[in-house]
């Protein structure tokens, strides 16, 4: 069953072509680092390239507007190419967890439709077990990205689909949440206000499939900015790159903010180059909060939110040093309640479900026999989402601080 929602309209709104913006960037950035994962670094020209070459591969091979095309594959060069030329080709991305099993792996395969599923070399053994009509080593995006012959990126509606991203499953089974690209030009509106420019250089260490890694990924590729990826997590390594490349962001999940602070060689880089860190994905405490300003040049923003969309909030720890027991404001375009149990509102203070309804909210979910009570639902006046149940392992006085905090 798949459910769908209907974001609120914006006035007068400019829709981020993806795909083209690429281009355009290809174009204006030249030689400047685009990508730069272990011993590949594709300028901007070479990437844009790379990009309108394995497009046209895709349409060659029958890929149109609206189909799925998936990925079983770590984080490297070939798979961001690959995202960024199936958005171009005005088809919809599907990153699958290489972590989850392989039945879960299949039902993904069945309910997102993806007539194509590439796999890295690491993962072809799964990739074979999981019931795709077409399985592609990664490996053909190197070859066509040098022999294939380009397009120009297609022309997209903001109801077109961008991606689809799957729930870790924490509920029940796997969700596909698909984003559109109206819900991706507006998230990277929003993101840009902490200091995104072009000549930020973003080091990305979690896996493509997590919407936390596109909610750093996205806006470096639209803004002509610089990414620095890495494979896969490790501690001595992120901060090698983080001095090595001068790098100003990166988005990490708590758990990586506490094995750095831990590392007994963590003062002995130069992390000075910094302006911003994101954290998202699970509760930031207020003390781990207060190491990472200590001792990491540079702001925190702590994200609170969900790959669903909705319910939105972001802690500026610089800005708000007497808040970080909270997850801060009301994200932009956001209306956040707190609610009892039969649907009245609460005063701030008192503790309750969280609802809200914001101008950033996903296309559909898939893979839900029934809706679930009090997760989503359609209003007349737009999408509404809630915390209950999604959102179980937060700390309970969590709620009650994010009300307050939007009271500051």
């Amino acid at each position: 069953m798949t459910s769908f929602f209907n974001p609120p309209e914006i006035d007068n709104e400019i829709l981020t072509s993806f795909g083209a913006v690429i281009a355009a960037n290809a174009e204006r950035m030249g030689d400047k680092p685009a990508l730069v994962c272990g011993d590949v670094t594709l300028s901007w020209r070479a990437f844009g390239d790379q990009v309108a070459r394995v497009s046209g591969a895709l349409q060659a091979r029958g890929v149109q507007r609206g189909d799925m095309v998936a990925s079983l594959a770590e984080n490297s060069a070939a798979h961001v190419v690959l995202f960024a030329a199936v958005v171009s080709a005005g088809a919809c991305m599907v990153p699958l967890p290489f972590s989850a099993t392989a039945d879960a792996l299949r039902a993904m395969i069945a309910d997102s439709g993806a007539q194509i599923l590439f796999a890295s070399d690491t993962q072809a053994g799964l990739a074979a077990q999981i019931g795709a009509r077409t399985v592609l080593g990664l490996d053909m995006v190197d070859d066509w990205g040098s022999n294939a012959a380009p397009a120009a990126p297609v022309d997209v509606r903001p109801q077109d689909l961008f991606n689809m991203i799957y729930s870790s499953g924490t509920t029940g089974m796997p969700k596909g949440i698909i984003h559109d690209h109206r819900f991706r030009s507006r998230q990277l509106g929003r993101i840009t206000r902490f200091g995104l420019t072009e000549d930020a250089r973003m080091l990305i260490s979690t896996p493509v499939y997590s919407n936390t890694t596109l909610f750093g990924l996205l806006p470096m590729l639209t803004l002509g900015a610089t990414l620095v990826i890495m494979p896969k997590f490790n501690v001595t390594g992120f901060l090698t790159l983080s001095q090595d490349w001068r790098v100003t962001h990166t988005v990490l999940v708590p758990v990586q903010y506490m094995r750095l602070m831990n590392a007994p060689e963590f003062g002995q880089f130069d992390l000075s180059s910094y302006r911003c860190k994101f954290s998202t994905s699970a509760p930031l405490p207020g003390a781990l909060i207060a190491k990472v300003m200590e001792r990491w040049p540079g702001n925190l923003i702590e994200v609170y939110g969900m790959t669903e969309g909705g319910v939105s909030t972001a802690l500026n720890c610089g800005e708000f040093p007497d808040k970080w027991d909270t997850v801060g404001r009301a994200g932009e375009g956001s209306d956040l309640r707190v609610i009892d149990d039969q649907g009245n509102e609460l005063p701030a203070g008192e503790m309750g479900e969280i609802v809200g309804r914001s101008t950033s909210m996903m296309t559909a979910i898939t893979t839900c026999p029934t809706k679930p009570p009090n997760c989503c639902g359609a209003t007349n006046r737009g999408a509404i989402s809630s915390a209950r149940g999604i959102w179980a392992a937060l700390m309970p006085t969590v709620s009650c601080n994010c009300w307050t905090a939007k009271r500051i």
